[in-house]
């Protein structure tokens, strides 16, 4: 949490629209506690093999890192989903960016100049493909 307590409970992410921010929420003693994304640092999920999948606050979800980090790629992928294996790409970074930025055509338009395969696929609306080409890329 932004206050630097910590909170331990199995609960859902409840998914919003752009009118209200994702939440999670568990009772405790017996009283609902709701909290969202711009409450908090970060939160993790545990998967089957017991592995930490860490969530940022971004705008009103959490983002959660799909690309491994052995893998160096100049733009990563990020998902509103923790489900890491089945993600829900919303959402990119270029590799040296601070800025996460929503997985637009407009947002992604810059970046592809240059590249005429990557640019195609942004033209048919294939954005996670122009985002793959653009990987490829040396």
């Amino acid at each position: 949490m932004k206050n630097d307590s910590t909170v331990v409970a199995k609960t859902k992410i409840k998914l919003r629209t752009t009118t209200a921010p994702s939440e999670i929420s568990w009772r405790e003693k017996g009283r609902k506690h709701t909290v969202t994304p711009e409450q908090t640092k970060e939160i993790y999920r545990i998967d089957y093999w017991n592995k930490k999948i860490k969530g940022i606050p971004q705008d009103s979800c959490w983002l959660f890192l799909v690309d491994t980090v052995s893998r160096e790629q100049r733009i990563r992928r990020y998902s509103m989903t923790a489900d890491i294996n089945q993600p829900t790409i919303s959402h990119f970074k270029m590799e040296k960016a601070k800025e996460i930025l929503p997985l637009k055509k407009e947002t992604l338009e810059p970046y592809v100049e240059g590249n005429e395969k990557a640019k195609k696929l942004l033209s048919k609306n294939k954005l996670l493909k122009a985002i793959e080409e653009l990987n490829r890329q040396d």
